[in-house]
């Protein structure tokens, strides 16, 4: 399967707009065309150096950003299948909708070895979010489907008109018990099967693997949300966190 890898080396001044980096738009295309893609104000190749690989032994498609990338909003924008890993930081709206959709990402990984900002799986409808370090404000907001993992701590108003899918966390957030259920202890077989289903996919010893960890034979506090929207959306914490 096909690797792109774009490394950062020239860090924009200003925050940038990097809904045009997508597995979607890269297939089909060459190195020259690819680095010609406008990203702003720049063509791809200005901000990034771009190297494509094939790898016979890897399962899925996969594009991988390494740097600083806190200037980069809408990274992994409506992202629809295979990996989209991030070495490193990345602004806000990861993995939320493109251009004027209302929908969110559709499908695949997305994984954030870094922090995110604002509005992580805004409006999310299927895939996987993994974010090892904090995130910011609303924090799967509007989310349909799918799941967010966070290793780190996320900020306000998290879960805001979340309908359904799975939001796991390591410590209970702040909620307001008029949108969010009383939290309730349990364990179900699904959730030795969902963390299962995650746990290869993420770096071992990190804050997120250690969350899988706990979470995969011992009981979990479960509130459901947000209410507000009739919302019967998941937000998942380890028992006794």
């Amino acid at each position: 399967m096909n690797t792109w890898s774009l490394e950062l080396h020239k860090p924009p001044k200003h925050d940038v707009d990097a809904a045009p980096i997508r597995l979607a738009v890269f297939r089909g295309l060459s190195q020259i065309e690819i680095e010609k893609i406008p990203i702003g104000e720049f063509e791809l190749g200005e901000l990034f150096r771009v190297q494509h690989s094939t790898h016979a032994t890897q399962k899925t498609e996969r594009l991988v950003l390494t740097g600083d990338l806190r200037r980069f909003n809408n990274v992994a924008s409506q992202h629809r299948q295979g990996e989209f890993i991030v070495e490193g930081s990345v602004g806000h709206g990861l993995g939320g909708p493109f251009g004027a959709s209302q929908i969110g990402m559709c499908g695949g990984l997305v994984y954030v070895r870094g922090d995110a900002g604002d509005y992580v799986g805004h409006r999310m409808r299927r895939g996987t979010i993994v974010v090892e370090g904090n995130v910011g404000a609303l924090l799967a907001s509007q989310m349909v489907a799918g799941t967010i993992l966070v290793g780190g701590t996320p900020g306000a108003h998290p879960a805001y008109c979340m309908r359904r899918g799975t939001l796991i966390l390591q410590l209970p957030p702040e909620l307001c018990c008029d949108r969010f259920s009383a939290p309730v202890r349990s364990f179900t077989p699904f959730q030795t099967l969902l963390v299962r289903s995650i746990q290869g996919r993420v770096a071992a010893g990190t804050a997120v693997s250690g969350l899988l960890d706990r979470l995969e034979f011992s009981a979990h506090c479960s509130r459901r949300g947000d209410l507000a929207v009739c919302g019967q959306g998941e937000i998942l914490t380890p028992a006794g966190a």
